[in-house]
């Protein structure tokens, strides 16, 4: 039964079906699993990458703060323990609900003003803050403190008080260490900045955050500290990957590295997401798939059986006449029929098959007689082109023993088991002298042995060995000057069989290149006595010539120079004098005006020439270096005459339309806002007036110190006009463009001007967007919200 036609090709369909099924199956679920990763991975590493930018700007932030304030002028010149000192530092620790304390230390290293009064008196001198802060900005990894734990209530009743601090050296006016300010910020601020930028659905997604220190052991959250990390296995920063992590369960992972301010704290953000929750949408999907499958496969089996039952018929028919004539019935009639086209073509097909067969019977027996007669004829070819090859074997050996050059082969010890009559000659021996009697030691000066040995066991592990100069000892003493490059053959397993030597006759180089050296010495006075810099390359970048001129220019040794390769120098590609000399080696001339930094770190100012040359068909690529630095020193000084305002030293109005339009540009590309504020000294007219205009510059000048040092590197101060000042500050939102104007405004109005006494300053804030339609919208708004600040009574931010 098992064996009939029609169950098998049931049975055959059938499982051509389920296996159809389930590579389509498999196929759907590992494209959907692949694109699901993708998905969920990219959407993992982008939270990821936020969280790592907001713990970033976060501790860049708390850095700065510190560093503004410690460089304020009541820290500058006032007594530290002063009650200004003190009232500065509890209204600092009020602007921000996550410091935990702030204090300053006298420059012994003990506490002698702090926010609330807390561990006034007590000696921090060991304490890391204060010992990392004598020598500058400091931030310093998570720690607990329990002499401050006693003094404070922990946030989270269920974790240990820890803490982030924050610590800038305090000095004069002339630069003397004063003291260190410092600032212990609770820990928990991570869990906002998570809180804030995971997904609502994080929880119901499985998503698990966590910090990793620079040692890899996590240090958020506080109740997953001491669990497993993968280690060096986590992925690169801009990629995630599915790893195997030791508290069981495969996760989908992804880490970015935190940037740290002055000094990198080695943390990462790490997000992980259990793969079954990742990939739930697609387990259900390869369910309903293998269900439609194994409908599909039963409808397709009981059509398979109907079909097969209409032909298997005739073939069991067509079956038993084949048999009879396999028997040597070959007259047994066919007297099968199908109404099938197929079937009726196949009975066709056999009955004109088995006449075939018997006309083919009688004609093979003709052609095997027809085969015998063809192997004859060539076995008698064959042994006529082993003669010729053997004829062709003399003829190479013959080659190969006078070649001009010379030939040997030495075994894993060294000797020689072949040398060539041409190397034999030179040396004075006979073959019999050589073979299987002697090695390289016995040919080599015993100060050349030493290094032909090490290269022989470098080629016995590489194959490689480098082309190098020798001199073997003839027979009568004498010494032949030779350069010998070496291969070497191994066996199936890589073990060394025998090297293989080409031996060259260098006399007459050695002669060629004596003369030589001489030319080389009058070309060395004329390269090297030229006032400009000059600099050969070969095509492949290297370096092949450098004069005094050059090196001088570039701040580097001349041998400096020559190790370098141009292909590999950053600031060839930056200022495009690569892609210029990348030309030349093409046959194009050119010249460029250089201004960039070398790399042994001097700046340049030059003009250089590049001029394509051939060398007996060698391409290569002459530079001529003339240094321009006075006239570009004074170009650039020149320029920022321009833009700079004489009396603050601050940029001008000029420089600040500048930023403004390259700001407002950079918004329109990148969609970063940036904010705008306008400031106004109040009642300036009134100084001018009482004290004079000389009095009025001294205020002119204090002011503008004071917003210097209130600022971040990154912003941008200038006097905009008369008593007005502008700052810009890039990619800062309203809330930090708030907080800033208010540190501002504070610092003048804490500041002591001599006879004038404390000042006051009116700031307008303008945030600029990309629907404004020039960067003239935000100074305008900015200017109506000074306006306001003025017709609310002066010493206060108006915003616009």
């Amino acid at each position: 039964m098992f064996n009939s036609l029609r169950l098998r090709l049931t049975i055959f369909f059938g499982g051509l079906s389920v296996l159809m099924g389930l590579a389509l199956a498999q196929y759907v679920s590992r494209v959907a699993s692949e694109r699901m990763t993708a998905a969920s991975g990219d959407k993992l590493h982008g939270v990821t990458k936020a969280i790592a930018h907001a713990l970033s700007e976060n501790l860049q932030e708390r850095e700065r703060e510190i560093l503004l304030l410690s460089q304020s002028p009541q820290f500058i010149r006032g007594s530290l323990d002063s009650a200004d000192i003190r009232n500065g530092l509890d209204q600092t620790k009020r602007s921000y609900r996550h410091y935990a304390w702030l204090g300053v230390t006298d420059a012994r290293g003990r506490i002698v003003s702090a926010a609330d009064g807390v561990l006034e008196g007590v000696d921090a001198s060991a304490r890391p803050w204060v010992t990392h802060g004598r020598l500058g900005a400091h931030v310093g990894d998570v720690h607990e403190a329990a002499l401050l734990a006693k003094s404070l209530k922990a946030p989270n009743p269920n974790e240990p008080l820890r803490f982030v601090d924050f610590a800038a050296p305090v000095l004069d006016a002339q630069g003397t260490f004063r003291g260190v300010l410092g600032a212990h910020a609770h820990f928990d601020w991570v869990n906002e900045v998570f809180q804030k930028s995971l997904p609502a659905e994080a929880p119901q997604e499985g998503i698990e955050s966590m910090v990793l220190n620079a040692k890899g052991e996590i240090i958020y959250p506080f109740q997953a500290i001491g669990r497993p990390v993968p280690g060096d296995r986590l992925p690169q920063p801009d990629s995630y990957l599915v790893l195997a992590w030791g508290d069981g369960g495969r996760f989908l992972t992804t880490t970015i590295a935190v940037k740290g301010p002055v000094n990198d704290l080695g943390w990462r953000v790490v997000l992980r997401q259990p793969i079954s929750k990742a990939l739930a949408p697609v387990a259900e999907l390869h369910r309903n798939i293998l269900l439609l499958e194994a409908l599909a496969t039963v409808v397709f089996m009981l059509l398979a059986y109907k079909v097969a039952g209409s032909f298997s018929r005739p073939v069991e028919e067509l079956a038993r006449v084949a048999r009879r004539i396999e028997q040597g019935d070959e007259r047994h009639p066919f007297s099968v029929r199908s109404g099938i086209r197929e079937l009726a073509d196949l009975i066709d097909s056999v009955r004109g098959m088995t006449t075939t067969l018997i006309s083919r019977k009688l004609e093979l027996a003709d052609a095997n007689a027809t085969l015998e007669r063809k192997v004859e004829a060539r076995t008698a070819e064959l042994n006529r082109a082993n003669a010729a090859l053997v004829q062709k074997a003399h003829e190479v050996a013959d080659l190969y023993d006078n070649a001009p050059v010379g030939y040997h082969s030495l075994d894993a010890q060294g000797r020689f088991v072949h040398m060539n009559e041409r190397e034999l000659g030179w040396l004075g021996y006979e073959a019999q002298e050589v073979v299987e009697r002697m090695s390289m030691a016995d040919l080599l000066p015993p100060e050349e042995y030493l290094s032909f040995s090490e290269s022989f066991r470098r080629l016995q592990g590489t194959g490689l060995f480098q082309s190098s100069d020798f001199n073997l000892v003839r027979k009568d003493g004498t010494q032949i000057p030779v350069r010998l490059a070496a291969s070497a053959l191994f066996d199936e397993e890589h073990q060394f069989v025998k090297s293989r030597a080409v031996v060259m006759d260098v006399t007459e180089l050695r002669e060629l290149e004596k003369r030589l050296r001489s030319q080389q010495i009058l070309n060395h006075s004329i390269i090297h006595s030229s006032s400009n810099g000059l600099l050969l390359y070969r095509e492949d970048g290297q370096c092949v010539l450098a004069n005094e001129a050059a090196a001088d220019i570039a701040g580097a040794s001349v041998e400096e120079l020559l190790a370098q390769n141009f292909l590999e120098i950053a600031h060839w590609a930056a200022s495009g004098l690569r892609d210029a000399v990348l030309a030349a080696f093409q046959g194009t001339r050119g010249q460029l005006l250089i201004h960039s930094t070398s790399s042994f770190g001097k700046r340049l100012d030059s003009v250089v020439t590049i001029l394509p040359l051939d060398h007996e068909g060698v391409r290569m690529v002459l530079l001529v270096v003339k240094d321009v630095s006075e006239l570009m020193d004074a170009n650039r000084e020149l320029d920022k005459l321009a833009r700079n305002d004489a009396l603050t030293g601050l940029r001008n109005r000029l420089a600040a339309n500048e930023r403004l339009r390259s700001e407002f540009l950079r918004m329109k590309r990148s969609g970063s806002a940036y904010s705008v504020l306008l400031i106004d000294i109040d009642h300036f007219k009134r100084v001018n007036d009482t004290y004079g205009h000389e009095t009025g510059d001294h205020v002119l000048q204090q002011v503008a110190e004071c917003l210097r040092s209130a600022v971040r590197e990154s912003d941008f101060v200038a006097r905009f006009g008369g008593e007005e000042f502008l700052i810009l500050l890039p990619d800062t939102t309203m809330e930090g463009a708030l907080l800033a104007a208010e540190k501002v405004r504070a610092i003048v109005a804490g500041a002591e001007v001599p006879l004038v006494g404390r000042l006051t300053i009116s700031v307008g804030l303008a945030l600029a967007d990309a629907e404004q339609p020039t960067e003239d919208a935000a100074v305008r708004l900015a200017d109506q919200g000074l306006y306001r600040a003025k017709a609310e009574g002066r010493n206060r931010v108006g915003v616009a």
